[in-house]
């Protein structure tokens, strides 16, 4: 209510008329929009930087154990990938970063990979080991699904921190407590944490980019699901770094587009090709591409 200037950044398997859709109830909303684009571009364009430079983009809620591992990086104009989930499906981008604009080079989704996915899997294990330890089953309930679903959903953020999660199933008069070990949650969602890195790694290779991505970037979203980075950081070439965002980088995106949008520097339609970089970023870029 307060702002005059809003951008809206969306997932990139939406096609043009969905965007327009959403831009059409953005407004019905009175969103004060300025321009959107997809966040994987926009992420990318705000980062490129860090591609340019070799050096990471210091973001709010980074610290060293938020990248598996970084490996020394080049400098100079490379590609990098933005990983992303959300309940729809797991998706992945590469960019191309040049001096002056970041590219879209091409883009994938997987419904299969999807925030669902990754939840069903850890809903049945969490049930299999009910029926293991006290005879019910958690799914027989449709009430007692969705509450251990929603524990779930909430606990994903704390495997990675090692503690234990405390879990309760309860149908009816009916209960039962459980403590799932951290290591749990990666071992629940191995198979699918695999073939999901199998599929990117596929994707990147076949998109045409001459040499290796010089960074893979995780969203928080992504970054969450259980054992995903690592199976990431295991299938990426040599010299790749890996790296999970802070859950603000696409707002921190969307932000930095918008005075650009105001003053007339970007274009208003659905950036999902090409963002143009701002000159500071072509002007921090060493003018030579050498191994550090």
């Amino acid at each position: 209510a307060e702002t005059e200037a809003a951008a809206l950044l969306v997932p990139t398997y939406l096609t043009p008329a969905q965007v327009a859709r959403v831009v059409a109830l953005a407004g019905k909303a009175k969103l004060p929009l300025k321009g959107t684009a997809s966040a994987a571009l926009a992420v990318a364009a705000h980062r490129a930087s860090a591609v340019l430079t070799g050096r990471p983009v210091a973001q709010p809620g980074m610290t060293n154990g938020d990248v598996i591992p970084l490996r020394p990086a080049a400098t100079g104009p490379g590609a990098a990938v933005v990983i992303d989930a959300d309940e729809a499906a797991l998706t992945a981008a590469v960019v191309k970063i040049e001096r002056d604009a970041a590219k879209v080079v091409a883009a994938a989704h997987w419904p299969k990979a999807g925030l669902k996915g990754w939840m069903d899997r850890l809903v049945d294990a969490v049930s299999d080991r009910c029926v293991r330890l006290c005879r019910r089953d958690p799914r027989d309930s449709a009430e007692a699904e969705q509450a251990l679903y929603d524990q779930l959903d909430a606990a994903l953020d704390r495997p990675r921190t090692g503690a234990p999660v405390a879990l309760s199933a309860r149908i009816g008069h009916w209960f039962q407590d459980l403590t799932e070990p951290a290591d749990d949650f990666d071992l629940h969602a191995a198979a699918l944490a695999k073939w999901s890195a199998e599929a990117v790694r596929e994707f990147v290779s076949g998109c045409g980019v001459p040499t290796a991505p010089r960074v893979v970037w995780l969203t928080h979203a992504a970054g969450r699901l259980p054992g995903l980075g690592r199976a990431v950081h295991l299938h990426s070439p040599e010299g790749t770094a890996v790296e999970l965002l802070p859950p603000g980088a696409a707002a921190h995106a969307a932000a930095a587009l918008v005075p650009r949008w105001v003053a007339g520097d970007l274009s208003r339609s659905h950036l999902d090709g090409t963002i143009p970089l701002p000159p500071e970023a072509a002007a921090a870029a060493p003018r030579s591409s050498t191994k550090r």
